[in-house]
């Protein structure tokens, strides 16, 4: 079966997750309230189901919606992750590696190991993914990082400290 819903859908969807309002979510898309509930009627029609339930005051998603923003959630990230490597790899890089950190933590080492770093590894570039800070072992253990600097005991699993 084809995919029926394109990239703006799940983006809408992931909006309206993230609005109380329609108004509000097409002020975040930068699209007219009429353009969005057009959208969402495209979506709706070509899935053959109801994504959203809408009152005077609030919008409510639906179990469908839900699952479908889930899923986006995933389908988005790795978009982003394969478009960020296609245009590193036409610069010339063969390979990104992924640091996540606590805020401030390596602040005042690591700026000058990556310039060494980098130095002997030209075809290698580093990037620090800001939104691992909150919990880099999670996000280590979830490849969205290749490498979490981390303080405290050493952590428990397949981690090498």
């Amino acid at each position: 079966m084809p995919v029926r819903l394109d990239i703006r859908h799940l983006q809408m969807l992931k909006v309206l997750k993230a609005s109380s309002s329609m108004k509000e979510a097409a002020i975040k898309l930068n699209i007219t309230p009429s353009a969005l509930s057009h959208r969402l009627r495209e979506a709706e029609r070509r899935l053959s189901t109801t994504l959203l339930y809408r009152d005077q005051s609030r919008i409510t998603l639906t179990l469908a919606a839900q699952r479908l923003i889930s899923a986006a959630d995933t389908i988005l990230a790795e978009l982003e992750n394969a478009e960020k490597e296609a245009e590193l790899g036409y610069r010339g890089f063969d390979q990104v590696v992924k640091i996540g950190s606590r805020a401030n933590m390596a602040r005042r080492w690591l700026p000058q190991l990556l310039i060494e770093f980098m130095a002997s590894d030209p075809k290698t570039t580093v990037e620090i993914v800001t939104a691992a800070a909150a919990d880099p072992l999670e996000w280590l253990h979830g490849e969205g990082i290749n490498l979490a600097i981390v303080s405290g005991k050493k952590p428990s699993g397949n981690v090498i400290a």
